[in-house]
């Protein structure tokens, strides 16, 4: 397989990838203290549902984060 032909698969592949998410929703807010990223990072929805991660970059007091939540 040519370089050209793995490059035309990986775009077609993600393409068909982009159609099948659906953005769900958003959140937005300020870091309120150091993060790093080796830290677990949890958000809470709603009182009932929590998700941890863990950051791919260092986070400082007053950083802006969004957090956007996808169907896939």
């Amino acid at each position: 397989m040519s370089t050209n032909e793995y490059n035309d698969r990986q775009a077609e592949w993600k393409k068909r990838e982009e159609e099948r998410t659906v953005k769900l929703g958003e959140a937005r807010s300020r870091v309120t203290g150091n993060i790093k990223k080796t830290d677990d990072l949890r958000v809470r929805i709603d009182k009932f549902e929590t998700m941890s991660f863990k950051p791919s970059a260092d986070l400082k007091n007053g950083d802006s984060i969004r957090i956007t939540i996808e169907k896939v």
